[in-house]
């Protein structure tokens, strides 16, 4: 057994790019989990943390490469041109993989044309944030061929290096990456793995992560309004509504609908509002 699993690393070597700021609190839970899912080799690409990020994290990297804060785009390229595996793990500093979620994740690049898997996750919290963030969860990111996949994802290395992310991208990386990549006709699939993720808890992680939605929906409208159709504007537009408030909505167990109706309602708003406030900038 223990032969085949190291001839079966060897063969499938896997390179995990952390993108770290300020990110001390969570990175060492963070790359513990890496090793235990034997993850062959580690890299951070920091974007000159002022905590003592890079401290806790050099036991476990192989790799501490900076970032220019251009963008989180240019961040994941800094890695991908440096890593050596034949799969390439994007892993935030506050997922937590827990044993055997990678190698199930590995499992699905068999699929045909399948170039970029996901997981599925659960935010680590007992409050009322926590509760609706694993429900709007399980609404929006169940398993299935997927259009678009976020952090984690496992991609082929030699897509990932051939193609590389929008180095201008500072939030709307895995959304353009995934756009741009479907017209070669490759897949993608969000997988029964299951990661967890802390830091969604409080309401300013919150409004953080969905300004980094807003300015994503800014960047994808902004780079592609001239090329498409009325029709697929108004789609892009009307895209927040849908996916952060109808659908989770009616995809909600009926019991909890209007329990996590306030929490939607406030992320859709946020998302738009960020989307308008970068709009004028």
């Amino acid at each position: 057994m223990i032969k085949s699993s190291n001839r079966f690393m060897i063969k499938n070597k896997i390179t995990a790019i952390v993108c770290t700021y300020n990110s001390a609190k969570n990175i060492e839970e963070c790359l513990r989990s890496l090793k235990d899912n034997k993850v062959d080799e580690i890299i951070i690409v920091d974007a000159q943390s002022s905590d003592k990020t890079i401290l806790k994290a050099k036991k476990y990297c192989n790799k501490i490469l900076q970032d220019e804060r251009i963008g989180l785009g240019n961040a994941r390229n800094i890695g991908i041109k440096r890593s050596s595996g034949k799969y390439i793990l994007n892993c935030g500093p506050d997922n937590i993989l827990p044993k055997g979620s990678l190698k199930i994740m590995t499992e699905y690049l068999d699929k045909p044309n399948v170039v970029g898997v996901g997981a599925q996750t659960k935010v680590l919290g007992k409050n009322y944030f926590s509760w609706s963030m694993n429900l709007y969860k399980r609404a929006r990111f169940y398993y299935g061929e997927k259009e678009v996949i976020g952090t984690p994802t496992l991609f082929r290395a030699n897509i990932l290096k051939k193609y590389l992310y929008n180095k201008k991208s500072t939030f709307s990386d895995d959304a353009e990456l995934c756009t741009r990549l479907k017209k070669f006709g490759y897949k993608f699939w969000t997988s029964r793995a299951f990661v967890f993720e802390r830091k969604t808890d409080v309401l300013i992680d919150i409004i953080r992560r969905w300004k980094m939605y807003g300015i994503s929906d800014y960047e994808i409208y902004s780079s592609n309004k001239k090329r498409w159709s009325f029709f697929r504007k108004i789609n892009s537009i009307f895209y927040p509504l849908r996916e952060e408030l109808i659908k989770p909505f009616f995809r909600t167990p009926i019991f909890n609908n209007f329990g996590i109706l306030p929490f939607l309602i406030l992320i859709t708003v946020l998302r738009y509002y960020f989307w308008i406030l970068r709009y004028f900038k």
